[in-house]
């Protein structure tokens, strides 16, 4: 608490943030800013959090500072106008997303994020046009091939949509959201085998994405396999830790971080608990840049 580093604060601030200490968040969030009043990723993560809390007041004033310290900043333009969405200002909203283009070409989520407004408001051919930039950047951003299929399924064209959604895996194959919906889109269709497969070729992707495990379990649910369910069961306990708090050496998983051993079945562990521990360490590396969200949680 006593660092003066902006940066290192900014770092406990996410850390208690995580843990649900928010008020001690707050606090380290402004000593991060005292340190340092041009850190905009502090000033980001501090908005982001008030967002979070219902805070709209605060979170838009710290949102106007972000911008005036750093307008090339495309995230922020991103959030900032994402909680204006969220909050049914589609007007200003639009403007914001609109400054944030022009101020940030080439930050695709911003035009994704825009995208997903113009859907919701039923305006297709804008989400259309703007989704379509997204991907004229970037063919690898699968959230945005995520969000162009939901605009042709919202239109009930859900055969386009698996189209888009298989376009989507060839130029984004590591991207567990796609098989996902891909996966679900199947199920809807009663292709149980193919569902299941792409399911599983999402698990291969990513073990660590939680949603691909509960469709696939109301798949097997669907069909009555019990058998199925047992062993999905019994990899997703082979991956996730029930207690978040557990300390890692007292779990079977985290103690291969510790330990290591020259058998096969160990190597195998450690590699699982390597997986995870990169994948928490981007997680909170990002945590306050969250806003980049699909259409799918809509």
């Amino acid at each position: 608490r006593n660092s003066t580093s902006s940066q290192l604060l900014l770092g406990a601030a996410l850390c208690e943030l995580k843990l649900g200490n928010e008020e001690r968040a707050r606090s380290l969030l402004r000593d991060s800013l005292r340190a340092d009043k041009h850190h905009v990723q502090a000033c980001h993560a501090w908005a982001s959090m008030e967002v979070r809390a219902g805070n709209t007041q605060e979170a838009t004033t710290l949102f106007e500072y972000g911008l005036e310290i750093a307008p090339t900043y495309g995230s922020l333009w991103c959030a900032y106008a994402t909680m204006e969405s969220r909050l049914g200002r589609s007007t200003k909203a639009r403007a914001l997303f609109l400054k944030g283009v022009k101020q940030c070409p080439n930050h695709n989520a911003l035009y994704q994020a825009w995208a997903c407004l113009e859907m919701r408001c039923g305006n297709f051919k804008s989400a259309k046009r703007l989704v379509s930039e997204a991907l004229t950047r970037d063919k690898t951003n699968g959230k945005a091939w995520l969000v162009a299929a939901t605009i042709e399924e919202r239109q009930e064209q859900a055969g386009l949509a698996q189209l888009i959604l298989q376009r989507g895996l060839e130029h984004a194959p590591h991207c567990p959201q796609l098989y996902d919906k891909l996966g679900g889109m199947l199920v809807s269709t009663s292709k149980i085998q193919q569902a299941r497969e792409t399911f599983e070729r999402g698990l291969e992707v990513d073990p660590t994405h939680a949603p691909l495990y509960h469709s696939l379990a109301e798949l097997e649910a669907r069909v009555c396999n019990v058998q199925g369910l047992a062993d999905l069961h019994r990899r997703a306990s082979n991956i996730f830790n029930p207690n978040a708090l557990e300390p890692p050496a007292t779990s079977t998983l985290g103690a291969t971080i510790f330990h290591k051993s020259s058998s096969t079945s160990r190597t195998s562990t450690s590699r699982t608990s390597s997986t995870r521990t990169s994948s928490t360490t981007t997680r909170h590396q990002n945590y306050y840049n969250n806003n980049n969200w699909s259409e799918e949680e809509k």
